[in-house]
């Protein structure tokens, strides 16, 4: 499994980067999961479609609450909002 996700982090289209990295990360356990494929999880997330991103999202708490703790709710409140007020902006700019 740990050489699928590396394998998925060379990807070069930042799309099918995310989806895969997505796709493959809930079949971890949390104590597996090394920090670089972490972040680069993280780091493709804005590269989904606006309609999954939350969905998706909620598919990865399970780990960042296994990883974070329960402290992790606020910080992820905290950085939807940045998130929806970009999209709002990036709409109204169109």
């Amino acid at each position: 499994m740990t050489q699928s996700l590396f394998a998925a982090t060379n990807f070069v289209d930042d799309q099918c980067r995310a989806k895969t990295l997505i796709q493959l990360f809930p079949q971890l356990h949390p104590p597996r999961i090394d920090h670089r494929l972490w972040c680069e999880l993280l780091h493709s997330l804005p590269h989904t479609k606006q309609e999954d991103f939350c969905h998706n999202l909620f598919k990865l708490m399970p780990i960042m609450i296994e990883l974070a703790g329960p402290k992790i709710y606020e910080k992820t409140i905290r950085t939807l909002q940045t998130i929806s007020d970009q999209w709002h902006r990036t709409r109204v700019s169109c």
